[in-house]
């Protein structure tokens, strides 16, 4: 029976010679007849294979993963809507020259794989463990599809190092240090079915392939570093040490405790500052008043009794509060300025003549 099983495989015309001895032999002969023809457009049809060329179209072995570097990072801290980019992409070097991969008889599917954090599909946002962190990683201006969603297809696919990398604000205010220190591997850039050593026809084109990889990866993400310093921003010189010069006014322009004149305004400026941080000031005296914003007066000859000087915000009416903050505006831009104002302010009766002076303390924050 094996001798006649092998001759009806070989000799479709012995099947009908089996047909005609026993009806048993029919169906095993139509059985392997169809076997035979199913398996045949199997064969017919080769499997997609992807290769590695270099520049002049010659399949080549696999060269070694290329290594995709961030340049590193330094951002004053801010506060930021979730989702707004964190200064502009950020650009990258790169250990490898272009990278071309010619496909066959099709692609195959590939994509980021992020190895760093949580990656959001909906926004194809990678978040840090840290929070306020988050990041995409760009090619040509456009986040690179997750794995498998992206693919190589028939004819040849370039890799040149057009790689940048996007900070994206989460909404919270990230922690000031490194937060994603240099060398942090954040992703693998990865396709399926990729020849890792082709079998090369003498002028250079792929005949086969003698290593394949199932997965390969292509390229390596990496971070330079990040760093998050404190939002702050550097009080001008003639602002460090300020003096205001209130005009001089009559005893007769006061008149009771409480009363008030020479209302002066001034300005502190500030350089340096990063964008949209919401600055505040805080005053603080050693020789605070009962009243709000009144400093006391300085006794001693030659300095007028019964007289101080009351500092109010920009608004030219509200007292400030000695030891509190209160908010003076946010910036938009790298210079900024506010106002403020000091007045003379009756404290007893009666005045009498002479110089007023007063000494305050200022501190700015910003968020």
């Amino acid at each position: 029976m094996h001798h006649s099983l092998i001759a009806a495989m070989q000799d479709p015309v012995s099947c009908n010679r089996f047909s005609r001895s026993s009806p048993a032999w029919t169906w095993l002969c139509l059985l392997i007849l169809l076997s035979v023809l199913f398996a045949w457009p199997a064969a017919a049809f080769a499997q997609a294979q992807c290769y590695y060329e270099d520049g002049n179209g010659n399949a080549i072995n696999a060269p070694a993963t290329q290594i995709v570097t961030f340049s590193s990072v330094t951002i004053a801290l801010s506060s930021q809507s979730a989702g707004s980019t964190i200064g502009p992409p950020r650009t990258a070097t790169t250990t490898g020259d272009t990278i071309y991969i010619a496909c066959l008889n099709g692609g195959t599917p590939g994509g980021l794989q992020p190895s760093y954090g949580t990656y959001d599909a909906a926004t194809k946002t990678i978040y840090s463990p840290t929070p306020g962190v988050a990041f995409k990683i760009l090619r040509s201006g456009t986040p690179i599809p997750l794995y498998p969603n992206d693919s190589l297809t028939n004819g040849t696919s370039t890799f040149s190092n057009t790689t940048t990398f996007q900070l994206i604000s989460t909404g919270v205010l990230p922690s000031s240090g490194n937060q994603i220190p240099a060398g942090t591997v954040l992703g693998q850039w990865n396709f399926d079915d990729v020849c890792t050593k082709p079998v090369i026809r003498n002028n250079g084109d792929y005949k086969s392939c003698d290593i394949n990889a199932p997965i390969k990866t292509v390229i390596i993400f990496q971070s330079g570093g990040v760093t998050f310093t404190a939002s702050t921003c550097t009080v001008s010189t003639g602002s460090q040490n300020l003096t205001v010069a209130l005009p001089s006014v009559s005893a007769n322009a006061l008149g009771a405790v409480g009363a008030t004149a020479g209302t002066t305004r001034f300005g502190i400026n500030l350089t340096g500052c990063t964008s949209n941080l919401a600055v505040s000031a805080t005053l603080s005296s050693s020789n605070a008043y009962t009243v709000n914003g009144v400093i006391a007066p300085t006794i001693g000859a030659g300095y007028a009794s019964g007289v101080g000087i009351q500092i109010l915000r920009a608004d030219g009416i509200t007292p400030v509060t000695f030891d509190s903050a209160f908010p003076t505006g946010t910036t938009n831009g790298a210079n900024y300025s506010f106002n403020l104002y000091a007045r003379y302010y009756q404290t007893a009766t009666p005045v009498t003549p002479g110089q007023v002076q007063a000494t305050a303390t200022y501190t700015l924050t910003y968020q």
